[in-house]
Protein backbone atom coordinates (compact mmCIF):
# COMPACT_ATOMS: atom_id res chain seq x y z
CA UNK A 1 0.00 0.00 0.00
CA UNK A 2 1.51 3.67 -1.17
CA UNK A 3 1.96 6.22 1.46
CA UNK A 4 -0.82 8.26 -0.37
CA UNK A 5 -3.16 5.41 0.12
CA UNK A 6 -2.63 5.02 3.97
CA UNK A 7 -3.62 8.85 4.38
CA UNK A 8 -6.63 9.26 6.38
CA UNK A 9 -6.71 12.83 6.39
CA UNK A 10 -5.76 15.99 3.76
CA UNK A 11 -2.31 16.48 3.51
CA UNK A 12 -1.55 20.29 3.53
CA UNK A 13 2.15 22.03 2.33
CA UNK A 14 2.68 24.47 5.20
CA UNK A 15 5.98 26.00 5.79
CA UNK A 16 6.26 26.73 9.73
CA UNK A 17 8.99 27.04 11.58
CA UNK A 18 9.00 24.22 14.59
CA UNK A 19 10.61 23.36 18.07
CA UNK A 20 11.35 19.57 18.50
CA UNK A 21 11.75 18.82 22.15
CA UNK A 22 13.88 15.46 22.45
CA UNK A 23 13.99 14.16 26.37
CA UNK A 24 16.70 11.74 26.47
CA UNK A 25 16.33 8.21 28.48
CA UNK A 26 18.21 9.62 31.00
CA UNK A 27 16.35 12.81 31.02
CA UNK A 28 18.56 15.15 29.23
CA UNK A 29 15.96 17.58 27.30
CA UNK A 30 17.55 18.69 23.79
CA UNK A 31 15.47 21.48 21.72
CA UNK A 32 15.80 21.15 18.17
CA UNK A 33 14.93 23.55 15.13
CA UNK A 34 12.92 22.94 11.91
CA UNK A 35 10.58 24.05 9.51
CA UNK A 36 7.63 21.88 8.39
CA UNK A 37 6.83 20.88 4.46
CA UNK A 38 3.42 19.22 4.95
CA UNK A 39 0.59 19.03 7.77
CA UNK A 40 -2.26 16.36 8.17
CA UNK A 41 -4.38 16.00 11.27
CA UNK A 42 -2.30 12.49 11.79
CA UNK A 43 1.23 14.36 11.89
CA UNK A 44 3.28 16.52 9.58
CA UNK A 45 6.85 16.05 7.24
CA UNK A 46 9.57 18.70 8.48
CA UNK A 47 13.55 19.14 7.23
CA UNK A 48 16.13 19.55 9.97
CA UNK A 49 20.01 19.64 9.91
CA UNK A 50 19.37 16.87 13.04
CA UNK A 51 19.13 13.56 12.91
CA UNK A 52 16.78 11.57 15.32
CA UNK A 53 16.05 8.08 15.80
CA UNK A 54 13.52 5.97 13.97
CA UNK A 55 10.64 5.41 16.18
CA UNK A 56 11.67 8.13 18.97
CA UNK A 57 9.21 10.32 20.65
CA UNK A 58 9.26 13.75 20.68
CA UNK A 59 6.98 16.85 21.48
CA UNK A 60 6.74 19.28 18.75
CA UNK A 61 5.83 22.83 19.16
CA UNK A 62 4.05 25.30 16.45
CA UNK A 63 2.29 28.16 15.73
CA UNK A 64 -0.12 28.15 13.67
CA UNK A 65 -2.45 30.91 11.55
CA UNK A 66 -6.11 30.90 11.90
CA UNK A 67 -8.71 33.35 10.64
CA UNK A 68 -10.92 34.81 13.09
CA UNK A 69 -14.86 35.98 12.33
CA UNK A 70 -13.77 39.17 12.47
CA UNK A 71 -11.42 38.27 9.20
CA UNK A 72 -8.29 39.25 11.47
CA UNK A 73 -5.18 36.63 11.79
CA UNK A 74 -4.17 35.22 14.76
CA UNK A 75 -1.63 32.54 15.45
CA UNK A 76 -2.20 29.56 17.83
CA UNK A 77 0.39 27.48 19.22
CA UNK A 78 0.18 23.76 19.54
CA UNK A 79 2.19 21.59 21.66
CA UNK A 80 1.73 17.49 20.42
CA UNK A 81 3.65 14.26 21.38
CA UNK A 82 5.17 12.49 17.87
CA UNK A 83 6.70 9.97 17.06
CA UNK A 84 9.38 9.66 14.34
CA UNK A 85 8.00 7.51 11.31
CA UNK A 86 10.10 8.12 8.67
CA UNK A 87 13.35 9.68 7.69
CA UNK A 88 15.45 10.72 4.98
CA UNK A 89 18.60 12.04 4.96
CA UNK A 90 19.31 14.49 1.97
CA UNK A 91 22.85 15.78 1.07
CA UNK A 92 23.15 19.10 -0.96
CA UNK A 93 25.46 20.36 -4.00
CA UNK A 94 27.51 22.09 -1.33
CA UNK A 95 28.09 18.86 0.79
CA UNK A 96 25.82 19.88 3.65
CA UNK A 97 23.37 17.64 5.09
CA UNK A 98 19.75 17.69 6.64
CA UNK A 99 17.31 15.31 7.28
CA UNK A 100 13.84 15.07 6.25
CA UNK A 101 11.21 13.35 8.96
CA UNK A 102 8.33 12.20 9.19
CA UNK A 103 5.95 12.40 12.49
CA UNK A 104 3.17 10.40 13.58
CA UNK A 105 1.19 13.01 15.80
CA UNK A 106 0.37 10.82 19.58
CA UNK A 107 -2.94 10.89 20.97
CA UNK A 108 -3.34 14.61 19.82
CA UNK A 109 -5.76 16.68 22.17
CA UNK A 110 -9.16 18.10 20.87
CA UNK A 111 -7.66 21.73 20.83
CA UNK A 112 -4.27 20.31 18.41
CA UNK A 113 -7.30 18.57 16.28
CA UNK A 114 -9.72 21.70 16.07
CA UNK A 115 -6.76 24.31 14.92
CA UNK A 116 -4.92 22.09 12.62
CA UNK A 117 -8.32 21.16 11.12
CA UNK A 118 -9.27 25.02 10.87
CA UNK A 119 -5.99 25.52 9.16
CA UNK A 120 -6.57 22.99 6.68
CA UNK A 121 -9.61 23.97 6.03
CA UNK A 122 -8.75 27.52 5.44
CA UNK A 123 -6.55 26.96 3.51
CA UNK A 124 -8.01 24.50 1.09
CA UNK A 125 -11.08 27.12 0.77
CA UNK A 126 -8.79 30.36 0.14
CA UNK A 127 -5.86 28.96 -1.39
CA UNK A 128 -7.94 27.30 -4.56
Amino acid sequence: MSERERRRTPRLNAEHPIKIIKTSSSKEVTFLEAHSLDINLNGLYCRTTHPLDLYSKVSLTLSLPIIGGNGEIKYHDINVEAMVVRIDSIMDECGARSYSIAFSFIDPSDRVDLIIGKYILQNILFHR
